[in-house]
């Protein structure tokens, strides 16, 4: 920028993620700005998100498509929270995006794997209630088995029963 005679800082670049490494932000120095997504392989990146939820004091930015929101899809709405992370020892401005679009998308998918749970536990349920076992211990064993497959989500209950032995 320079070159085109322009001051330093008159400039804010915009950087892939990837450019977010010791080296690189070493070498760009204090005075080229710079906006770039951090990467979630950063403890930072998590622990902002997080502190972003638990303080939940948002910034509405609202709907910013210029296309018309119809019935079947809504406008998405935005929200912001600002802070800072620490990265090699500097202090970076940070936001904190959030998306009502990703929260419907990740609900979705967080749904489907909820789905495909219930009916790995239910088949493995079903497998385990048709067996027979020979003896009280094996029978606990496999009891025991099925009450550790209980999740946060499912809870797993399960009783042994006696069956008289039938001649044959």
């Amino acid at each position: 920028m320079a070159e085109v005679c322009l001051e330093a800082g008159a400039s804010i670049y915009i950087a892939d993620s990837a450019m977010i490494t010791e080296d690189n932000l070493k070498a760009i120095g204090d005075d080229i700005l710079f906006i770039s997504r951090l990467p979630a392989t950063y403890n930072e990146c998590g622990r902002v998100i997080a502190e972003a939820v638990k303080k939940d004091s948002w910034d509405e930015v609202g709907a910013i498509a210029q296309t018309k929101p119809t019935a079947h899809r809504p406008a998405t709405q935005y929200k912001t929270y600002e802070t800072e992370v620490v990265l090699y020892g500097k202090t970076y401005r940070a936001v904190v995006v959030h998306s009502s679009a990703h929260d419907q998308r990740r609900q979705k998918r967080i749904d489907r794997q909820l789905e495909k749970d219930r009916h790995a536990l239910e088949a493995k349920c079903t497998q385990m209630e048709k067996g027979e076992y020979f003896c009280q211990p094996d029978a606990e064993a496999a009891a025991e088995e099925l009450r550790k497959m209980s999740t946060d989500c499912y809870q797993v209950r399960v009783s042994v029963q006696q069956f008289p032995e039938r001649l044959k």
